[in-house]
This record gives structure tokens, C-alpha cells and sequence, in this order.
């Protein structure tokens, strides 16, 4: 039981991401008027906090006992961010729950992922972690779909709202949830902390790795943020060329 929750949970703050992320450039320059170069500045500034942030936030969970209160602290934020998003009509109130909020809230899908792996072990492990992945597809693939049709028959409220109900929910399963606690020996700190103090902090693999991830998320938030601008003020103002083959 407490698999299918877990899951429910992945593919539920997946699809909370995918219904506000795709949205927030259009957003931001169609309700707010916001200039497309600030918004791009907007973006890129706001992954590198949310790079940095995660990192920190997973450097402070490994060193907890549970995971759970930082799953539902992250997730109560995501609740709090949407609704803001929902409902302020404050540009500056908007710009910082962006920075700091919402970069806290997509820190719950990596430390749901961290739970399972701690959760589930072995070849039934490897299982879990598959389905697991493949619920981030699923989100991915309906969501934005999903979301834009909402702003397009309703409006962008309503879009912030569903995804609001989505960490919500995952909020509340969190409390049904089977706590795990990572209990280590006084000899497993020592360890640690000396393998901590032996290794160096910088190294060619950190920092080809910190790269790249640098760079896919760059590209990954350039994409949702030029594409939906990109298809409302440029491709829709444009004559499509079936119009012109049909006479």
C-alpha cells in the first residue's frame, strides 16, 4: 500500500510542475506585461537558485533522520506558492514567490525519490525506481497538455489552482506514509565525517557534472519559456500554409 502511495505521490507533484511550469512565461507576459528579455532573465536566475536550493535542501535531508517532515514542509510551500500565483495581482509578490518559493517546492520530487531508494532496496528496488521514473514521464506527457487546455477554456487561476490541489494532496498522503528512520552507528559518523574531510570538495567529475545539469536545466527552462510565447505571439498571428494550398 504504501508503494501505490508513493507513486501516487511522484506522478501527482509531477503533474503539479507540469501544470504550472509550461505556464509561467505566457503568464507572466500576457496577464502581467512583462517584457520576454526580463522574463528570460527571470528564468535564468530563477535555475540557479533552484539549483543551488535543492542542493541544499538534499545536503540537509541526508543528514536527517526522516525525510517526511522535509516532504511535507516543501510540499505545504508548493501549496502556498500556487495559491499566490493564483490569486496576487502584486508583480513583486509574484517575482519573489517564483525565486524563492516554487524553488523550494520542486525539491519535493528529489527527496520523494530519495525516500524510495532508501524505502526499497534490492532488485524490487530497481522495480520501484522504474515505475517511479515513469510516473515523471506520464506527468510530463499530460500535463502540459492538460494545463494549456485549462487556460484556454478557463483561466490561469484556475490552472494555479489544480496544481495547488496537487501538492496538497501529496501533502496529505505524506501523513500516510510509513516513516523511515536512517539510524547510523557512532563508527558510520566517524566514517563519514572522515570521508568527508579526506575528499576533496572540488574535482573534474563534480565539476562536469554540476555542468551539465547547469546546462540541461538551462536549456530544459529555455524551451518552456520561449515555446508557448513563441506559439501565441509569433505562429498564431502567421497564416497557416494549409490556408494557402487550399485555394
Amino acid at each position: 500500500m504504501n508503494s501505490i502511495i508513493l507513486l501516487a505521490s511522484i506522478l501527482l507533484t509531477g503533474l503539479a510542475a507540469t501544470f504550472f511550469a509550461p505556464l509561467q512565461s505566457l503568464y507572466l507576459v500576457t496577464q502581467m506585461d512583462v517584457p520576454s528579455q526580463y522574463v528570460g532573465v527571470y528564468f535564468f536566475l530563477g535555475t540557479i537558485l533552484s539549483i543551488f536550493l535543492s542542493q541544499r535542501v538534499a545536503t540537509y535531508s541526508d543528514k536527517r533522520v526522516s525525510r517526511l517532515p522535509l516532504i511535507r514542509g516543501l510540499s505545504a510551500m508548493g501549496v502556498v506558492s500556487m495559491l499566490i500565483f493564483a490569486y496576487s495581482t502584486n508583480l513583486y509578490v509574484i517575482i519573489t514567490t517564483g525565486f524563492l518559493g516554487v524553488s523550494f517546492a520542486v525539491a519535493v520530487a528529489p527527496q520523494l525519490f530519495a525516500y524510495a531508494r532508501e524505502s526499497y532496496r534490492g532488485d524490487k528496488g530497481d522495480v520501484f525506481m522504474s515505475w517511479a521514473r515513469a510516473m515523471i514521464s506520464i506527468a510530463w506527457v499530460i500535463g502540459p497538455p492538460l494545463s494549456f487546455s485549462v487556460v484556454s477554456f478557463v483561466d490561469y487561476s484556475t490552472a494555479f489552482l489544480i496544481s495547488a490541489g496537487m501538492y496538497l494532496c501529496v501533502l496529505l498522503l505524506s501523513f500516510t506514509m510509513i516513516g523511515e528512520v536512517r539510524q547510523r552507528t557512532n563508527d558510520e559518523v566517524q566514517e563519514e565525517e572522515q570521508e568527508e574531510g579526506d575528499a576533496p570538495f572540488w574535482t573534474t567529475n563534480v565539476v562536469l557534472v554540476s555542468l551539465g545539469f547547469c546546462l540541461f536545466y538551462l536549456a530544459l527552462n529555455a524551451y518552456m519559456l520561449a515555446f508557448p510565447i513563441y506559439m501565441v505571439e509569433y505562429s498564431v498571428s502567421r497564416k497557416p500554409r494549409w490556408v494557402a494550398f487550399s485555394r
